[in-house]
């Protein structure tokens, strides 16, 4: 059973809801026709896990244009990279895909811990390499980019090459939470998606115990060019 970690400190907490909704936004064209299909094509495992099989939820594939091929597989190619990437923690290969130095209006940075706090005061709200290899633990950790894993693991890059998006929801039964991930190509950007929402089939044992799902939603953009994928900008809400 898998069971996704998620910040859930103050800062994440005092988001605005237009704010989510701008983040959920990239999925919303493609779920309201998708949702009917769920109970069809899930299948509850021995664990307790219930499965939604990927594509299932895939987005119609739009026609690609005869000169797109090579930057479809190029896509895929450096999707491919960084699965690897995150799976074997290569610091090295993850800060390749970004642009050094980092702006706050990219990537977020609160309370990392002092010495990085102090430094990053110092340069103006800018993350250099070195910075960021050095404090990369804690970074993975404020942002969960340990969910890259899992978002790989449900969903196989390939899957472009026939659709513009394709997604996955891992649903664990007795949750309160359903945990989505999914991975959209619009021309050269490409936006990774993971988070969690409240599960409607969860039937809450105790009414008075509030919120049963911490909903969050942790959105990567990268345009692909030169060959790579380069990071160009996160959202974060919940």
């Amino acid at each position: 059973m898998i069971i996704a970690p998620f910040l859930k400190s103050t800062f994440f907490r005092r988001a605005s809801a237009g704010i989510l909704l701008a983040v959920l936004s990239v999925l919303s064209s493609c779920n309201s026709e998708q949702k009917a299909k769920t109970s069809d094509t899930a299948s509850v495992k021995n664990d307790d896990t219930v499965i939604v099989d990927g594509s299932s939820l895939a987005t119609p594939a739009a026609p690609l244009k005869s000169d797109s091929s090579a930057l479809v597989k190029g896509i895929i190619s450096e999707l491919d990279r960084m699965n690897q990437a995150f799976v074997k923690h290569d610091v090295a290969q993850i800060t390749s895909f970004f642009d050094f130095p980092i702006h706050d209006t990219a990537l977020v940075f609160f309370e990392i811990n002092p010495e990085f706090d102090a430094q990053y005061k110092a340069n103006g709200n800018k993350v250099s390499r070195a910075m960021f290899s050095k404090h990369y633990s804690r970074i993975e950790e404020f942002h969960s980019m340990t969910e890259f894993i899992p978002l790989f693991k449900y969903l196989k890059p390939e899957g472009l090459l026939k659709s513009n998006m394709v997604e996955h929801e891992h649903r664990v039964k007795n949750d309160g939470c359903y945990y989505f991930y999914s991975i959209r190509r619009q021309g050269a950007t490409v936006i990774l998606t993971y988070g969690t929402n409240t599960s409607s089939a969860y039937v809450n044992p105790d009414p008075e115990e509030g919120e049963v799902c911490g909903e969050y939603a942790g959105t990567w953009f990268f345009e692909f060019r030169d060959g790579k994928l380069h990071f160009v900008k996160q959202m974060t809400a919940g």
